[in-house]
């Protein structure tokens, strides 16, 4: 006896399968295939984890829930850098030290070789404006799929620089190694005794954030900074690492970004060394 087949469509669900109503997921899922207009619609897109073109997979329910933002990123980047801010009001530790120790006598330089302002253009506005062009030119992505990329992109350089600066600043504080010109900066009074271990008492700057800065040697916040931001665009712009910004070279005429990796190390090496 043949049994006759017959085609049933699916059932017509209100939310996806294996998900309850108002759960992370269910939200997470709705908010990729928000496409609705205004703000606040076009923030949520642009917040949302993956790529804003597609919409993120539902998982099974024994898989965990997709994060919905990122906004607890942006928060922790916030308390990082108010606890970098706590971190540069406290005095750093003061060595004691010797006049006779000819290693601390060098002149005090009012004018850096990388001044701060160009270390902030190398480290922070150069990786800031290519990650920008290289994105931008990208013909491979669409208008959404870049946003997300450099919304992610300037995430990480964030979070690498605001990271950096803080082990920075802590490790100095902490360790108070003296500066070649920490004499200069201390200004140290006439009766002060040569050949004694003497404390910042006998000096005479009253300008303190010169004086303490003379006890922020180590480690160098130049060089940190710098590869810190340098180092971040290195690893950006190498496909196999993290982020492909261009095709590798193949057959049909690509392009292959690998010849550019050493140029942000190298402008790094160089901040440093100055």
């Amino acid at each position: 006896m043949d049994v006759e087949k017959t085609s049933q469509s699916p059932p017509d669900y209100t939310y996806p399968y294996g998900t309850m109503p108002g759960s992370a997921t269910l939200k997470a899922h709705n908010m990729a295939m928000n496409s609705e207009p205004g703000l606040r619609a076009k923030t949520q897109r642009f917040w949302q984890v993956g790529p804003p073109s597609t919409p993120p997979p539902l998982p099974s329910t024994n898989q965990p829930s997709l994060q919905q933002s990122y906004a607890p990123d942006w928060l922790s980047l916030l308390l990082l850098a108010l606890a970098n801010l706590a971190v540069n009001l406290i005095a750093p530790f003061q060595r004691m030290f010797s006049l006779d120790d000819r290693t601390l006598h060098f002149p005090h330089a009012e004018t850096e070789r990388v001044p701060v302002p160009m270390l902030f253009v190398y480290s922070l506005a150069l990786p800031t404006l290519l990650i920008l062009l290289l994105t931008s030119l990208n013909p491979h992505k669409t208008r959404k799929q870049k946003l997300h990329q450099i919304h992610l992109s300037l995430l990480g350089l964030a979070t690498s620089l605001m990271l950096t600066t803080f082990i920075t600043d802590t490790i100095k504080n902490g360790y108070g190694r003296p500066r070649p010109d920490l004499i200069a900066r201390c200004k140290p009074k006439e009766d002060t005794p040569e050949h004694e271990l003497v404390s910042i008492k006998v000096c005479t700057e009253r300008d303190h954030h010169t004086l303490y800065d003379g006890f922020k040697s180590f480690p160098s916040g130049h060089s940190s900074f710098s590869w810190s931001g340098l180092g971040f665009l290195s690893l950006l712009v190498s496909p196999p690492l993290l982020l492909s910004w261009m095709p590798a070279s193949n057959d049909e005429g690509g392009t292959d970004s690998s010849s550019a990796k050493p140029v942000p190390s190298v402008l790094a090496a160089i901040c440093a060394a100055w």
